[in-house]
């Protein structure tokens, strides 16, 4: 062995003992400071899994995940073959598996083990992966600056510590774990970027992007187009006007990351199709130049402290404020990250921009893991600057952070004790770098390695000031948020699935479909348990349910427009929906719809059955076009839809001619069939009373001066009837109080806020009412009203309005008060904000239900005989003596294909949201077989792209050995 190697050797070996070295101190920090953080869920028995999205999603998707893969495995290794579902039934009504869960757990490679795990432990891999996502988060940081820069060991480990525990690490820990993953991949791009540029291997970069890419395509999008801003100012920075230096890169970046996205098509372009076709991306939403100015104020406080508004999450520890100060105190370097920070404080500001990183939707500020990154990098940048910062520049710098304590002391968003105490632990870390005192020898009382130290236990300081103030009692207490380690086997094994599971265990009810509803239910636990059922709650909806639920008017009952329960507990849309059981916990006093029976209580839940469920698969003689039924409102809608199926206008035109003889409206003549079908639903005649001075009516539109102002809508109503408040085109324009006093008067039509009403106010009354306009206190997103009939059913109604973040587009609403004997002769409605509800049209309708047997009894005639659900088929037997149009209540997608006795057929849009077939008269087989819609032609890109990506390793470590030995010859 000659000298020079034996020198490699021993480089590598000091090189992997420095490396290992600073792992081991790191990990001991990490340890220290997670403990510090999250000692308030250990101390109080709780777990990581923020009981909202935590449990109701991210958990139960996990749990789901891990029996998923044990079923894969089983069946590869035990059975040897191939196998698993694409669709579940469970999944709502039934969905795709790969689409809904991507965005939570296929594809992340911190869920794949969970399938090692029993269902019992799982909450301690959940938050071992939480902790082991935040401490890769830490090294992959600690990668990049040891990578890009020479900078001491101690500086990478505050900064790593700073990055990994920043507010969106704390946030996301308690509540959205795979939220983190890009604090682990985005580092590592970076980190591969700069590996191309300097020549080096791109393989980093490829990995990254490829990981990337499957673990969840919402955050991939948002990385790439961070890459390639980062990529194009970092391109003009070096090579300024040598545009071929700069193509030439571009296009070796542009190749690896081609090479690295064909391979993960088998989950991309499934995925990315979900993503277009998603019911939210379909919604226009408008575009902003601004934020309210509470958020600009808030942003003051929020850099240093918890907090977070628009979910711009920043709370970095108290050091990287000093070295952003030195930063841009020091004007001619360092003028790249300077430039960096200027583009992503324009993209906070301006709310168009996080609009675009947030796929073209809601203003968010989702990309503000990218932000920390750069916060903790320029801490490390600005070490050695801190440890000799210079008499100046320390009167700089403490001016600037009085200047800071002045704005957080008097502006009333900015002013908190958070920001304090962190501002307080600023002076003090300052006052210890500052050259205040030296020895005789002219050198600083304060050594390098203490300032070093002081540095890093004062970040440490700060990271725990804010989980105090974020999770302890006397803070937020957000750790209350979050289940209890006792509460989670209830949880999970004391439910209305468990319930309903334990009434059919003990029946002889074919237990091949099974569909429930409820109230108040946990929403997505039937995944769990293999039931069906209305309830749904995932971030990817199917486009054509959420366009059923609009145009039948379904009530919105919670915050988020994907996130339903039920059919608003309507008779006929629980029979179409194949709904048989209704389930209610046994403490909860709920009306139950019409047409369910009493059948028995079961571990803590009442169950009832719906007498007039229609089967899976049910026959209609006729249908109808989208277009010719375009009019009616969704109390109509439903009657029609119990009399002939409803399709879209291009299938109807391009049905056979035997088909099409079975449209039941001829000649255009809708008034003709509506006359045939006698709805028995009508309008009702109505007075509006209005209960105080604080609500009037002006043409179509209720104007409230006060909030909890309330009318009462009088009619007469009928017996045995469900009665419905039906609004159309409603809208709602905001006002504060002050804009009462002067703003337009049409937001006070009776001039009850008079200037005299003015004067009479108090300086201090005038000042908050002045102060709530200007900041937006009260939000104009959404309302929600409350409507109580006469025979005391209580519903709530959502609206939200174009600004809200999950705007959805809709107007029009059927809120159903539910079936009573008795009749109903009154509709209170109460208004919680102050503004102007308008509206097209009101109707207080009455809707007989009586008929629901003679039709269930019409639709079920022609049904599936024998059948079977397998894995992504359905199959059966059906015996017709006229031709029919045969219906599946299950939700459409493309990904399904449907067979008459061996030969495909078209797959038709019935009722808006489910499937249809039309069938000959005759004995017939009938099959249904779902594949994940581009799943296939994703598997073949991938078999190209592993391909292309062998040739491109191949022609790479080709040119680096042709450039290795010209060194090589250029050396002798």
């Amino acid at each position: 062995m000659n000298e020079i190697s034996q020198t490699k050797i021993n480089n590598k070996r000091k090189i992997r003992k420095r490396v290992l070295r600073y792992i081991g101190i790191y990990s001991l920090i990490f340890v220290i400071t997670a403990i510090l953080v999250f000692s308030y869920n250990f101390v109080s028995g709780k777990t990581f899994i923020w009981k909202a999205d935590g449990w109701e999603q991210h958990f139960k998707a996990l749990l789901y995940y891990a029996d998923y893969l044990k079923e894969f495995f089983y069946k590869l290794f035990v059975e040897h073959r191939i196998e698993f579902n694409q669709w579940d039934f469970a999944i709502g009504e039934g969905g795709d598996v790969l689409n809904t869960l991507n965005y939570y757990v296929i594809g992340d490679p911190f869920a794949f083990f969970a399938f090692l795990v029993p269902s019992n432990y799982m909450y301690i891999f959940y938050e071992a992966m939480i902790l082991l996502r935040l401490y890769l988060a830490g090294l992959a940081f600690s990668w990049l600056c040891f990578s890009t820069r020479r900078v001491r060991t101690t500086a990478v480990l505050t900064g790593a510590i700073t990055y990994v525990f920043c507010y969106w690490g704390m946030l996301n820990a308690l509540r959205h774990p795979y939220f983190l993953n890009p604090m682990i991949y985005f580092p590592l791009l970076i980190l591969g970027v700069e590996k191309i540029l300097k020549g080096r291997r791109p393989y980093l970069f490829i990995a990254a992007v490829f990981v990337a890419a499957i673990s969840n395509f919402y955050f991939f999008y948002m990385q790439v187009l961070l890459t390639v801003g980062y990529v194009f100012v970092r391109l003009i920075y070096l090579y300024k006007k040598d545009i071929k230096k700069m193509l030439t890169k571009l296009g070796q970046i542009a190749l690896a990351s081609i090479v690295a996205v064909i391979p993960s098509a088998i989950i991309v372009m499934p995925v990315l199709n979900a993503f277009l076709s998603d019911s939210r991306f379909k919604t226009a939403t408008p575009f902003y130049f601004a934020y309210p100015v509470k958020y600009y104020l808030q942003m003051i406080s929020n850099y240093v402290s918890e907090g977070d508004s628009y979910w711009l999450c920043m709370g970095y520890a108290i050091p990287t404020v000093l070295a952003v100060i030195l930063l841009f105190i020091k004007r001619k370097k360092n003028t790249l990250l300077k430039i960096y920070f200027f583009i992503c404080f324009i993209i906070m500001i301006i709310p168009f921009f996080g609009q675009v990183l947030n796929g073209l939707s809601y203003m968010c500020n989702r990309w503000s893991f990218a932000f920390a990154l750069l916060n903790a990098y320029v801490l490390v940048v600005m070490w050695e600057s801190l440890l000799n910062i210079k008499a100046k520049e320390g009167l700089v710098m403490l001016i600037v952070m009085v200047v800071y304590m002045g704005l957080c002391m008097f502006i009333e968003y900015a002013r908190n004790t958070k920001s304090f105490s962190q501002l307080m632990l600023g002076f003090v870390l300052l006052i210890v770098l500052m050259p205040l005192m030296s020895t005789d020898a002219g050198k600083p009382v304060i050594s390098r390695k203490t300032k070093q130290i002081c540095i890093l236990i004062v970040a440490i300081i700060s990271i725990a000031v804010n989980s105090f103030y974020k999770n302890s009692v006397t803070g937020e207490n957000y750790v209350s948020e979050c289940v209890s380690v006792d509460d989670l086997d209830m949880l999970l094994n004391s439910n209305e699935n468990t319930a309903l599971l334990t009434y059919l265990e003990n029946t002889n009810i074919d237990k091949n479909f099974v569909r429930y509803t409820g109230s108040d239910l946990d929403y997505n636990s039937n995944m769990l348990y293999g039931l069906s059922s209305s309830q749904y709650y995932w971030t990817l909806t199917n486009q054509y349910v959420s366009r059923f639920r609009s145009a039948l008017g379904i009530t919105l009952n919670t915050e988020l427009p994907h996130k339903y329960i039920g059919y608003d507990d309507r008779t006929y849309l629980l029979s179409l929906s194949s709904t048989q059981y209704y389930l209610v916990d046994l403490t909860k006093k709920v009306q139950i719809p019409n047409g369910f029976v009493y059948i028995g209580t079961y571990m803590g839940y009442k169950i009832y059955r719906n007498v007039n469920a229609l089967p899976l698969t049910y026959s209609y003689d006729s249908f109808v076009t989208e277009d010719q039924v375009a009019g009616l409102n969704g109390v109509e809608l439903q009657e029609v839809m119990m009399n002939s199926i409803v399709l879209s206008d291009s299938q109807a035109e391009n049905l056979s001619t035997e088909a099409q003889s079975q449209a039941a409206i001829k000649n255009d003549d809708s008034a003709a069939y509506f006359d045939d079908i006698d709805f028995s639903s009508e309008s009702l005649d109505y007075t509006i009373n209005c209960n105080s001075e604080d609500v009037s009516v002006q043409n179509n539109s209720l104007v409230v001066t006060k909030a909890g102002a309330s009318i009462t809508i009088n009619f007469t109503g009928k017996e045995n009837t469900e009665t419905y408040f039906v609004i159309d085109g409603m809208n709602y324009s905001n006002a504060s109080t002050y804009e009462l006093y002067y703003g337009d008067s049409k937001y006070d039509p009776l001039d009850l806020y008079n200037s005299t009403r003015w004067n009479s106010l108090d300086y201090s009354e005038q000042a908050t009412i002045f102060s709530d306009w200007l900041f937006h206190k009260i939000s104009s997103t959404n309302v929600e009203l409350s409507l109580t009939a006469s025979n005391g059913a209580t519903k709530n109604m959502r609206y939200f309005t174009p600004s809200y973040s999950y705007y959805n587009g809709e107007e029009d609403f059927c809120v159903n008060m539910g079936y009573s004997n008795d009749a109903v002769n009154s509709i209170t409605i109460t208004f919680p904000k102050v503004g102007i509800y308008s509206y097209d049209d009101i109707k207080i309708m009455s809707q007989e239900t009586d008929r629901i047997s003679s039709y269930v009894n019409k639709l079920s005639a022609n049904s599936l005989d024998d059948m079977e659900i397998g894995i992504d088929t359905v199959t059966g037997n059906i015996s017709l003596d006229n031709p029919k149009f045969l219906t599946f209540a299950i939700p459409y997608s493309k990904g399904w294909k449907a067979y008459v006795d061996g030969e495909e057929v078209d797959i038709l849009e019935g009722n808006l949201t489910y499937m249809a077939i039309y069938v000959s008269a005759g004995d017939h087989e009938i099959k249904l077989v779902y594949n994940t819609p581009l799943f296939d032609e994703g598997k073949v890109v991938s078999f190209l792209g592993i391909i292309l990506l062998g040739g491109y390793i191949f022609v790479t470590e080709q040119q680096i050995r042709k450039k290795r030995k010209g060194f090589k010859c250029i050396k002798k």
